[in-house]
């Protein structure tokens, strides 16, 4: 039993092993925890746990993962989900409030996950009787994703409530004064920890809870909560002896990696009320830390250990020097540190010490507590099962299968402690770990050190002594034709350190030995692997000798001078938005985003929140493992076996009259032929999530390889090879400047500089929306589909579901509230999964729903296009481009879907902002093997500024020029003024109003108020005195392309109350388009209001969910112009009923309207005079509009709406050379959003977008290995931003007086021109990199005979900026950085400088 938001909950008949997620799904009301990935590696279903401490009986409270905690280990706690914290029925939690105040939701998916992590941080705070600072707070999201926000509104909300933080140093809030003095978090008792629970803890008899389980074999699965050792040996060895399978059950972090949830395991022991497990004590000899011990409880633990005084601590004297990673209060420090950096912190409160170490060994996990531990010294106590002895191993031994053979521990032995000698004052100890995330990703390398340090050596001389060395490295290896983690001893390194004095000759010989040591074999980052480790080694050996500790030689600069960015500095932001506000209305108010309260409560509902009808049935993919094969049977007998599973569905299900296709493009569910990994087969169904996604794991496909088939086509160069390519349209494949009988080789040669075959390439990029793709469905009752689905365009799902069931698509209904984010990712591509849905719903004749597992979901959809681009450039001295030839493959799926847009976007964008007279390029589209791709917000029109700015770059190094005077050089010129308005002209032919032109205006504006100038004096001094940091900056523009995307209708009614109801031509996926809707309708419709009541009160107004039916014809939302479209269609209906009904019977009223003394009572006096309420309506109430999508400066329908808006940034990185690890210190983004609408929104996408495509140009992309499977399918390898990946300062400013006088109510669009002006990043980074590079030349041949030719010249014809430009490539990961910077031969630098 345990307690839900204070209420009684039975585990009764559900299986103990069903994770709580599941349970709160199928067996209460509460919707609030999301499901993002099923991983516990994005926080969505983050929850609150409260428990007694087995020991001290204090209430102990932690945020754990709903999707990976299984029932059975909660016996005796108490759970508050969001909801528990607060809702709209008991009031709001000051969290939840600070959450919407600071804008800091936006498709609200992630929300009540990161409620939850800030409200259990401030609540552990203050159990403590402490304040939460504002950088703990920051650490408390490491185990949160968010896609939309960028994190800083989320960040700046809750350090609000954090000690010493004024509100007005944050960012835009829309908080009222009683909202700002609301900080009280505390919940009732009651909800926390009822009494009922405290009596029923105090008076719990006995070990056993049974249930039975969904699985194959056996009709019972039982759960053992054992208190005792002995008792835990007992039960183990009966379930042996009776033939059952047992398996222990920590934290069960493990299965949200391995996907190894125990199916068929009898019996389930719980280690985490065993006493001998769960205790921490600090004898003479050490530390001794039971198996079961969570990772967050040491942790806490050795913190505070370390933080007392010396006098309160054991073994040492008031008299010790303790030093940074020296003594037992820096060992603590530096152990707790690192342990810190391991998962996120839901995975660190449940995952056990014990439990890693296990997985390291059954599972070669990438364990950090290996290495640490193995440095340390420590030893891991394993106790038999049968003879209850304990016997004490090295962590070597126990990841050795030859003294503890693979699959006996949880068996035959039990990893019961750890002990950690006793670190004596001497102790000196280092560790770190490089990885693709600073939180929450697994080591690429990492590294422990443990030195006795003595300052009198053994031959009598002074100075730092290393006595006893102990080193341990983590890192792939090759076995066999697998790589798999492996737990290596730096024996070579420990033999170069021990017994020597610190010095240049002995750090030498150290970093030397690494490679002896770090043996990776032929995996694809060998070199990698090695250059890291001694990176790491040498940070540590040089971090000991800053201490300020006496040595015997004067060393140099490059080592008593090395840094780290091991830790993240707090982050802050700042938004400079000028007064868009126009008179008497709500546009251009920094309105809060429409229902945020509700969203950060849990109670905004999402397609899967739809309720669940008496036999409702869930759903899961069966999909293809092969990238080509056919396939002629498939056997479902072993899933059909599964308590739960009620059938397999298939292309044989599609009823007569249907097409098995998604709107003509690629089947609904493949027959006999898979062309992708991951494209549909078939769906399994069954009566909960777990039991379908279990027993669709049990299908079995039979797959045939063909020789007629061929090999799969998986990159760029097999599709060229083979001549694999979609048809493009014409004029999107191909466009020229060039004028008749002109030719682009006559252009070339006749400029004074050319560059000949330049290469580059634009990694891809998956849309990674918090919401997976999900959908629901079922009959009308009459015939008819009703489908829920998270999509972009329900009028796509419509039709969809309509031609897969052969009905008319008036039968068909979609709907759609609202998604927990998109990017494109669910335009055509929530098709698919909406259509098998009703497919089942169809032939079962219950309701069906599926959300669709986060692996499968990256499997079958494809994102954003790979390109290889080959350019050829003329210039002259000055930096003019004359010339320009571009040559794009891109990288497309099986079919062409949404590629298109790709290929459309780079068409209408690559000439950005520069004026190039002979100007061409050839776009074709590789066919390949992958799946369909679909449009990833800015498709093509990120990467066209990409591009664009390489070349920028590139010409300015091949004449050493600033990139900065060659930009400005090319930029295109604005016309003279005069009379008339004049037009620019794009160099690829299009035309804008000079009005419309701000690049000049904005560009420069930047420069000024982000100080470029005074920054890059700052930026070279730094790189001057900095050996191993240094740092970049850059600045670059952006052109972006609205066009509007279909026209767009609205539905606006008047209720009799008063009330209004706004039905828009778009859906919410977190962009502000309800917000923006209804401030429209709001200004619109106050106009039948005297002035000084303008606006109307904003409650009055609700925006309705997306709905086929009240609605139809909404075509699609794409292009980030569907918001204005949309809100124009709103504002014409608004326009008709102020019109033709509120402005006349306000005037018939002029004297009751004159009296009322409030903006509401006005309003309802004048509709309810215009409704009639006694009689049936004589006047007009509703109102249906269609914007046809034209320009707003035009006659109707003469001229479809497009037009162009700019941006610029400033961004400043740094990097480490040694490490690879790389931030962006500092982001200034400037963007034109002409007449924003609602400029808190348009900031908050700002921001967003900005971040979002830091993750493409820093860490995201989409790799297969040589056999065509996905590398990136999971959270454990797919890494979006972190909120310690952001900027740590971001600054927003948006232009002042700059009209779109061509667009919607003088706005221009927000969603993706952030991502185009986030390009200096990637330029800035090619500059640090310069910079580290030629700074090592330098430092080489300083030192080194060779100096610098061998490793960075090449034949003295390329210099040091066009090598980084040609070989640097996003994403700009840790091993890029290394990669690119080179070999820096750091043993011989540290031995060629000894003396």
């Amino acid at each position: 039993m345990f307690a839900l938001n204070g209420q009684r909950q039975w585990i009764g008949d559900v299986a103990p092993s069903t994770v709580l997620y599941d349970f709160l799904r199928t067996s209460t009301s509460y919707t609030g925890t999301k499901n993002g990935c099923g991983e516990g590696g994005c926080g969505a279903c983050s929850v609150q746990i409260h428990e007694l401490d087995n020991g001290s009986g204090q209430l102990k409270t932690r945020c754990i993962n709903a999707c990976l905690c299984p029932i059975g280990s909660l016996d005796g706690c108490s759970v508050v989900t969001v909801e528990g914290l607060g809702n709209a029925q008991i009031g709001f939690n000051a969290v939840q409030e600070r959450i919407a105040g600071f804008h800091g939701s936006q498709c609200g998916f992630c929300t009540p996950g990161m409620v939850v992590a800030c409200h259990t941080a401030l609540s552990i705070a203050h159990s403590k009787g402490e304040s939460c600072s504002a950088t703990q707070m920051e650490k408390a999201f490491d185990g949160n994703l968010c896609r939309c926000t960028g994190y800083r509104p989320i960040l700046d909300a809750c350090k609000s409530l954090t000690a010493g933080v004024d509100v007005e140093d944050l960012g835009m809030h829309c908080m009222d004064k009683k909202m700002q003095e609301h900080k009280d978090i505390s919940l009732p008792k009651d909800t926390v920890f009822p009494a009922w629970l405290i009596e029923y803890n105090q008076g719990k008899q006995g070990d056993l809870i049974k249930a039975e389980a969904l699985r194959p074999n056996g009709p019972t699965q039982t759960w053992l909560a054992p208190k005792s050792l002995s008792s835990l040996l007992q039960e183990v060895r009966a379930a042996r002896c009776g033939g059952q399978s047992v398996r222990l059950v920590g934290g069960n972090t493990g299965p949200g990696v391995y996907k190894d949830w125990p199916v068929d395991i009898d019996v389930l022991i719980g280690t985490t009320g065993v006493k001998e497990l769960i205790g921490i004590t600090n004898r003479e000899e050490g530390l001794f830390i039971g198996a079961a011990v969570t990772q967050s409880t040491l942790i806490d633990y050795l913190l505070e250990a370390a933080s007392k005084p010396l006098k309160q601590r054991k073994h040492q004297t008031n008299s010790d020097k303790e030093r940074q990673g020296g003594g037992a209060s820096g060992v603590y420090t530096a152990l707790a540190h690192h342990l810190q950096r391991i998962a996120g912190n839901q995975v660190r409160a449940a995952a056990t010490m014990g439990g890693n170490l296990v997985l390291a060994k059954e599972k070669a996990l990438e364990s950090d507590v290996a290495t640490l531990l193995s440095a340390l010294q420590a030893q891991v106590g394993v106790t038999s099962v049968d003879k209850e002895d304990l016997r004490w191993l090295t962590v070597f031994d126990l990841l050795n299968d030859k003294v503890v053979p693979m699959g006996t521990l949880g068996t035959s032995h039990i990893v019961t402690s750890i002990h950690i000698p006793a670190i004596k004052p001497t102790h000196f100890f280092w560790s770190f770990k490089v990885a693709q995330r600073h939180f929450n990703a697994h080591a690429f390398v990492n590294m422990g050190m443990l030195l006795d340090i003595d300052q009198t050596g053994s031959d009598g001389h002074k100075g730092l002594h290393v006595q006893a060395a102990h080193v341990s490295f983590g890192f792939n290896q090759m076995k066999g034709e697998k790589a798999e983690w492996q737990l290596q001893q730096g024996e070579h390194v420990e033999q170069a350190l021990q017994s020597h004095k610190a010095s240049m000759d002995t750090i030498g010989h150290a970093v030397a030995a690494v490679s002896q040591d770090v043996r990776p074999g032929q995996v694809p980052d060998a070199e990698f692997l090695v250059s890291a480790a001694e990176g790491i080694l040498f940070e540590g050996l040089a971090s000991l000798l800053h201490q300020g500790l006496p040595t015997d030689s004067l060393l140099p600069n490059f080592v008593l001078e090395v840094d780290s960015i091991h830790d993240v500095p707090p982050s802050r932001g700042k938004q400079v938005v000028p007064n868009f506000r126009r008179p008497g209305g709500a546009l251009g108010e920094a309105f809060g985003k429409e229902r945020a309260l509700l969203q950060a409560s849990g109670e905004a509902i999402y397609t899967l929140d739809q309720p669940q009808s008496k036999e409702g049935l869930w759903a899961c993919y069966v999909a293809s493992h092969h990238p080509l094969a056919r396939f002629d049977a498939v056997d479902t007998s072993a899933a059909m076996q599964l308590p739960g599973v009620v059938a397999y569905i298939s292309a044989d299900d599609i009823p007569k009259g249907g097409v098995n296709s998604a709107l003509g493009q690629e089947p609904v569910f493949a027959e006999g032929l898979v062309e992708w990994v991951g494209q549909p087969i078939g769906l399994l169904v069954a009566a909960n999530r777990a039991a379908a996604e279990r027993g669709a794991q049990l299908v079995k496909v039979n797959y045939t390889f063909p020789q007629e088939l061929g090999t799969p086509i998986l990159q760029i160069s097999e599709a060229r090879k083979a001549k694999a390519y979609h048809k493009v349209a014409p004029g999107m494949d191909h466009q020229s400047s060039l004028k008749e009988g002109q030719s682009m080789e006559g252009a070339l040669k006749g400029c004074q500089h050319q560059i000949r075959g330049g290469r580059w390439t634009m990694p891809s990029q998956l849309h990674f929306y918090m919401e997976p793709q999900t959908a629901l469905a079922q009959g009308d009752g009459e015939g008819g589909m009703e489908v829920w689905s998270s999509s972009q365009s329900p009028h796509s799902i419509m039709q969809g579901t309509a031609m897969v069931l052969g009905l008319p698509q008036s039968r068909c209904t979609a709907r759609c509230r609202r998604m927990g984010g998109a990017f494109g990712g669910k335009t055509t591509r929530s098709v698919v999964p909406a259509a098998a849905v009703a497919v089942a719903a169809n032939k079962l004749k219950r309701q069906v729903r599926m959300s669709v597992n986060r692996g499968q979901d990256l499997r079958m959809n494809g994102g954003r296009a790979r390109i290889e681009l080959e350019y050829d450039v003329g210039f002259d001295d000055s930096g003019n481009i004359h010339a320009l030839d571009l040559r794009l493959f891109l990288l497309g799926g099986i079919i062409m879907g949404g590629s298109t847009v790709d290929v459309m976007s780079l068409a209408g964008m690559l000439d950005q902002a520069y004026a190039i007279p002979a100007y061409q390029f050839d776009i074709k589209l590789c066919k390949t093997n992958r799946p369909p791709h679909s449009a990833v917000r800015a498709p093509g029109k990120f990467e066209s500024p990409l591009i664009m700015e390489h070349i920028i770059e590139h010409v300015a190094a091949r004449l050493n020029l600033d990139p900065v005077t060659v930009r400005e050089l090319n930029f295109l010129k604005a016309p003279p003024t005069g009379p008339e308005e004049g037009t620019v002209t794009m160099a690829l032919g299009s035309t804008i109003p000079a009005s419309l032109y701000t690049l000049p205006r904005l560009w420069d504006q930047l420069k000024t108020e982000a100080q470029y100038a005074k920054r890059l004096a700052q930026v070279n001094e730094f790189n001057k005195s900095s050996v191993w940091l240094k740092r970049g900056i850059s600045i670059t523009p952006c052109r972006f392309k609205g066009a509007m995307v279909g026209p767009k209708p609205a539905l606006v009614t008047l209720y009799p109350d008063g009330s209004v109801l706004v039905t828009a031509g778009g859906t919410e996926m977190g962009q502000g388009l309800f917000t923006k809707a209804k401030q429209v309708a709001l200004h619109e419709l106050s106009r039948c209001l005297p002035e000084a009541q303008r606006p109307m009160p904003a409650h009055l107004v609700e925006v309705a969910d997306n709905n086929t039916s009240a609605l139809p014809n909404t075509g699609m939302d794409a292009g980030s112009t569907t918001a204005e479209g949309a809100c124009e269609s709103v504002r014409l209906a608004c326009q008709q009923l102020v019109q033709n009904t509120l402005a006349p019977t306000a005037a018939d009223l002029q004297e009751e309207v004159q009296n009322q003394n409030s903006a509401e009572a006005t309003w309802k006096a004048i509709v309810k005079a215009a409704s009639n309420p006694m009689a049936f309506p004589n006047k007009q109430l509703t109102a249906y509009a269609l914007f046809d999508g034209s320009r707003q400066d035009k006659p109707a329908g003469e001229e479809k709406l497009m037009y162009s808006s700019f941006g610029a940034s400033c961004s400043e990185v740094e990097i480490n050379m040694l490490t690879g690890e790389r931030r962006v210190l500092r982001a200034d983004i400037m963007l034109d959003a002409g007449n924003s609408l609602s400029p808190a929104i348009d900031a908050g996408q700002a921001e967003g977008g900005f971040v979002y495509a830091l993750g493409m140009l820093l860490q995201e992309d989409v790799t297969y290995d040589a056999k065509g499977q996905p590398e990136f399918d999971s959270t454990w390898n797919y890494k979006i931003p972190s909120a310690a990946c952001v900027p740590r300062e971001m600054i927003i400013r948006m232009l002042e007086n700059s009209p779109n006088k061509v667009g919607i109510m003088t706005s221009k669009s927000t969603g993706e021109p952030p991502l185009l002006a986030s390009v200096s990043v990637i330029t800035a980074f090619q500059a640090a990199i310069t910079a580290a590079k030629q700074g090592l030349r330098d430092l080489q041949a300083s030192g080194l005979e060779h100096g610098a030719e061998s490793a960075h010249s090449n034949g003295g014809t390329e210099s040091v900026r066009e090598q980084v430009l040609r070989q640097l490539e996003a994403p700009v990961t840790v091993k890029e950085v290394k990669r690119v910077i080179g070999d820096l031969h750091l043993s011989q630098l540290l031995l060629a400088h000894q003396q």
